[in-house]
């Protein structure tokens, strides 16, 4: 989560948590900058692109298995 986040980029997870939870919704850190701010605004999060990515996953998947499903073939023994 957020703690990993923070602390990877190199800042103390246990500050970053607790003030972006003192922040107004949709607000957070900014691991880039280390700046706290609008995620949207910033281009960090994008709601769109996260469904957008969500769906091509799922069709992705289900392609798949589709595919999977008719190429799955049973062997039949040859006959002498």
């Amino acid at each position: 989560g957020l703690r990993a986040l923070a602390e990877n980029a190199g800042y103390r997870g246990d500050v970053a948590v607790e003030k972006v939870k003192e922040l107004p919704l949709g607000q957070g850190l900014d691991c880039m900058t280390g700046e706290y701010g609008d995620m949207i605004g910033r281009g960090i999060a994008d709601p769109a692109k996260v469904t957008v990515t969500a769906l091509q996953a799922a069709a992705s998947v289900a392609s798949l298995i589709l595919i999977t499903n008719a190429s799955v073939s049973e062997m039949v023994p040859e006959e002498d």
